[in-house]
């Protein structure tokens, strides 16, 4: 349904929301970017890491408060008897637990992210040791 205007009494997601197509492709980009990481393809130095990782600590952090904030988003509100009130108030606790679905997915992947991160700073720092043994072993010249 992404892509699609949301069924009738639906809300659209909130701007800033992704997609679900959104977040499959950044969960595959970011499982591309781990298995770089975890067969030593690349590096990230310690202060870009910690940039990098904080920046990832910030957007779960914001997540989790709007997940603590949107929690009421779940229940289906009481908007009456009638066929139209009803059909109204499943769509907008339907509406409300794809929000919560796809924060929670946003989350997961960026905690993905930022292990990714962690892994390539210690490539990094393998790889400066590996460079200053290659250095040592070489000698005087």
């Amino acid at each position: 349904m992404d892509g699609a205007p949301p069924p009738a009494g639906v809300p659209p997601m909130p701007q800033g929301v992704p997609t679900q197509q959104e977040l499959d492709t950044f969960r595959h980009q970011v499982g591309e970017f781990k298995r770089s990481a975890d067969s030593g393809g690349f590096g990230v130095n310690d202060e870009g890491g910690r940039i990098m990782q904080r920046a990832c600590d910030d957007i779960i952090n914001e997540n989790l408060a709007l997940v603590r904030e949107t929690q009421q988003l779940t229940d289906k509100p009481r908007l009456g008897g009638t066929y139209g009130a009803k059909a109204s108030a499943d769509a907008a606790q339907q509406a409300g637990i794809e929000l919560q679905t796809r924060l929670g997915q946003l989350n997961e992947v960026m905690a993905a992210y930022r292990e990714a991160i962690g892994i390539a700073m210690k490539n990094y720092t393998l790889m400066d040791e590996n460079g200053v043994m290659q250095v040592r072993k070489a000698g005087p010249h």
